[in-house]
Formats: structure tokens, C-alpha cells, sequence
């Protein structure tokens, strides 16, 4: 939760329908600090509010139409959930629109009362107050309002307090294909260019760590793969970094290799045996051949004093 989109949700005077300021106070409930990246569902905002589905989505729409809330970056949601169909609409909070100076009444000009009878006589001429330490009438003319530096905490964002101080897009960015966390060495990091060429050491080192031969040397199609596809990319890592990746592509290109040796290379018909074309019978050899039937020889039956030598 966001101090900064609580309080303008609750002072904003530009939409003072009570359903609709309930949905925007629910959105800066889960925004950041600048009214940003907000994303609860519409069953969550339902619990907040009391109100039904279809009342939360028309208020949604209004606030949008009054300019009070506008869709933000959805990439932020879908680095979280990975289903698209859960996914929630990421929404940006307008901060600062419809903020008037409201006057609030007692908080800011007390009433003091302007007789002074012994019901208001003043606290410090009262028996035994002269020791309490009170201003004037002992009226308190201002309410203190916390700490002026609260933490900010978003319920948005869990990787906003993690101490690299880094995005969700950042943390992916430097995760590997298998889910492990790309070493960066503190070097500079630099754009994948065509003529990249990995460091010896560095390569035999992530060679050793991916359970590869140490001696483990890309091919010329490996390397110009990786290059090509990655310099269109136009993310920025080190030199360890690139190198752990470049090691991820070869392993993968090896598995592809091992796995279509393993298939037959004759495809679903090459295990078929051959048949030998059957000789279609003549009119005078089908005849025969009913007539043996009929009587109760099966066709090619040799009888004897029926085969013929030669």
C-alpha cells in the first residue's frame, strides 16, 4: 500500500460518487508510491466494496472514463501470473487530479470559546495544572500525523523491498533457462553484438557448472545462432552473464541432437515389412476355386495322384 495513492484517492473531488471512490480506493490500496502498477482483481475489489461484479466493472469504466485511472504496463501482471486468463488489468492512478483545498473545519481553526467563565478558564490558572506542560488554553492546534517518512510498502510488488532494489523484469532478465540465477561477476554490461566471442576461462567455468566437459567449445552454427538471436534482443549483460547463456544454448542444442538420433530415420512406414503383390485371379481360376469350395477343399489343397511332377 502506497501513503501517497491512499490519501489522493481519499481527498480527490473529482468524482464524488461513493461506489466509484470504494473501486479507486481499493486500486491505491495495491498501487506504488507513484499511483503505479495496481492490479487487483475484480472478486478482490468486490470484498473491499460490498458491491456486486457488474457494478465494480461500470464503476471502473467510469473512473477511467473521468481520467481518474488509465491502463498501465500489463507485462507487469503477466510477470506474476502466469496464466493469462487469471491475469488481472494492471491500471496507473492519475495522482494529483482533483485535489482542491478543502477547508476540514475544527482540525485546522478550533473553536476557542471567547468568554472566559470559570467553565473556560484557562488550564494553567486551574489548582495543580501549573506544572503540566500546556500551550495557551491548552488546546492542541494541530493533529500529529504519523511519521513523516513512513516506509512506503506496496502490496503490488513483492520484489520492491529486496535489497538489489531491482524490478521484476530485471530479477527475470537474470535468471537462466533452467530457472538459476546468471552470474554477473559486477562486469559492464554490454548489447549481444554478431562478432561476440566468449572468454576462454569464463567459458570453461560455466562449462564446469552446467555439468559440461571443461574443454566444451561452441561450433560455428551454435555461436551464430546464439549472436543473431539475441543481438535483435537488445538486452544489456555481462560478459559471465553472456557467456552462462551462450552455455544454456549449447546444452539444449546437444539434447535436440541426442533426441532425433534416437529417432528412426525411415520415419511411421520404415518398421512396415514389404508385401509381395498378390496376382489377381483369372475368370477360370475363380470358377476353380468356387468349385473346390463347394466341395469342402480349401483352395491350393494338393490331393493325391494330383501334383504333377515338374
Amino acid at each position: 500500500m502506497s501513503v501517497e495513492a491512499t490519501s489522493w484517492a481519499l481527498q480527490q473531488q473529482a468524482i464524488t460518487d461513493p461506489a466509484a471512490r470504494a473501486v479507486l480506493f481499493g486500486l491505491a490500496n495495491h498501487a506504488n508510491h507513484e499511483g503505479r502498477h495496481a492490479f487487483p482483481s475484480v472478486d478482490l475489489l468486490c470484498r473491499y466494496t460490498g458491491l456486486g461484479r457488474r457494478t465494480v466493472i461500470a464503476k471502473l469504466k467510469r473512473l477511467q472514463d473521468e481520467g481518474l485511472i488509465r491502463k498501465g504496463n500489463q507485462k507487469v501482471a503477466a510477470a506474476i501470473i502466469d496464466r493469462a486468463d487469471r491475469r488481472p488489468v494492471v491500471y496507473d492512478l492519475a495522482l494529483g487530479v482533483g485535489i482542491e483545498s478543502i477547508d476540514i473545519g475544527d482540525e485546522q481553526s478550533p473553536d476557542v470559546p471567547e468568554s472566559r467563565d470559570a467553565e473556560n478558564a484557562p488550564r494553567e490558572n486551574e489548582p495543580g495544572a501549573a506544572d503540566a506542560p500546556r500551550e495557551g488554553d491548552g488546546v492542541q492546534m494541530t493533529t500529529p500525523r504519523g511519521a513523516r517518512a513512513a516506509p512506503e510498502t506496496s502490496l503490488t510488488n513483492p520484489y520492491s523491498h529486496s535489497g538489489a532494489g531491482k524490478s521484476i523484469f530485471e530479477q527475470a532478465a537474470r535468471r537462466t533457462d533452467d530457472g538459476g540465477t546468471v552470474p554477473t561477476g559486477g562486469a559492464r554490461q554490454f548489447p549481444m553484438t554478431l562478432d561476440w566471442q566468449p572468454d576462454p576461462e569464463q567459458l570453461a567455468a560455466a562449462c564446469q557448472r552446467a555439468g559440461l566437459p571443461a574443454d566444451t567449445q561452441p561450433k560455428a552454427h551454435q555461436l551464430a545462432k546464439f549472436t543473431a538471436h539475441h543481438a535483435d534482443q537488445g538486452r544489456r549483460y555481462g560478459a559471465m552473464a553472456w557467456t552462462a547463456k551462450l552455455v544454456d544454448w549449447i546444452r539444449n542444442d546437444q539434447r535436440q541432437q541426442a533426441q532425433q538420433q534416437t529417432q528412426p530415420t525411415g520415419g511411421s512406414h520404415a518398421n512396415r515389412q514389404q508385401r509381395t503383390p498378390r496376382r489377381r485371379l483369372t475368370a477360370a481360376e475363380a470358377r476353380e476355386r468356387d468349385r473346390a469350395l463347394a466341395r469342402g477343399e480349401q483352395p491350393g489343397d494338393v490331393l493325391d495322384g494330383d501334383c504333377t511332377p515338374g
